[in-house]
């Protein structure tokens, strides 16, 4: 829980009147108002982009994945692509700043794939996380950089540029407190070293080796271990992660082109 006062004055982005900026066909949209954007609803649905939120007044109230949670001030909440998610309650007084980006610019930002490994797994494992003070005052100030520059006049090219930028050095941040929040002692079991050693793995020959056998080879165990190892760390098999990481990979290549 936070103990420390939140000054919502201190953040012009949250009561900005604009609500929402967007750019390259809602690649990326920032915003500070729920009902701004069409995911949000009383009935249970599937993301389709990575968001990033905080709450800095009010509650909200949600099932995610079937869990519920309450997000109150200096809460963060990271949503992925396929998790589903329902508001059960939205405080009248809530206040919150959010971050929305595309299945493709999430991959953009993230080049490491061992890095967006880990961020997936950290979302999807502990999603709403207690901000400290620190914490939150970053978060805030990304957003309030991310807000001016995204309403400044640059060349299209320039502005994509600074904004991947400043994203990329925010979500690695976001990932670092995801981190130290939730996997502080992670990776000293050996399910976990294995785990760590598939993923390294993984980043290497993904390009060129896509079936289990090769991985499970590699690491010297049976397919099965492998598989059952990694479904027991995420909640998905082996099979499962080589064939996401394999098609995000190509959406990513495919949209790369269709820019060039």
């Amino acid at each position: 829980m936070k103990n420390y006062p939140i000054i919502i004055e201190n953040y012009p982005v949250a009561l900005n009147p604009q609500k929402l900026k967007a750019l390259d066909g809602n690649r990326f949209v920032i915003f500070n108002d729920l009902n701004s954007v069409p995911l949000y609803s009383n009935h249970s649905q599937k993301a389709d982009v990575t968001m990033a939120y905080v709450c800095l007044r009010g509650h909200i109230r949600m099932n995610i994945d079937s869990k519920e949670y309450t997000i109150t001030p200096g809460m963060m909440t990271v949503l992925l692509p396929d998790h589903y998610i329902q508001h059960l309650e939205v405080s009248k007084d809530f206040v919150g700043v959010f971050l929305s980006l595309s299945r493709t610019l999430t991959r953009e930002i993230f080049p490491q794939l061992s890095v967006l490994f880990f961020f997936i797994l950290n979302a999807k494992n502990t999603p709403c996380i207690h901000l400290k003070e620190n914490e939150l005052n970053l978060f805030m100030e990304y957003s309030t950089f991310l807000w001016k520059k995204i309403t400044t006049e640059y060349s299209a090219d320039s502005r994509q540029d600074i904004l991947s930028g400043l994203l990329r050095a925010l979500f690695y941040e976001i990932n670092n407190i995801q981190h130290k929040h939730c996997m502080k002692n992670w990776g000293k079991s050996p399910k976990e070293k294995l785990f760590l050693q598939f993923v390294n793995e993984l980043e290497q020959t993904l390009k060129t080796e896509r079936n289990v056998s090769y991985y499970a080879k590699k690491l010297s165990v049976s397919s099965k271990h492998l598989s059952e190892t990694v479904k027991e760390i995420t909640g998905k098999p082996t099979g499962e992660w080589i064939n996401y990481f394999v098609i995000l990979e190509a959406k990513t290549l495919l949209l790369s082109s269709q820019k060039n």
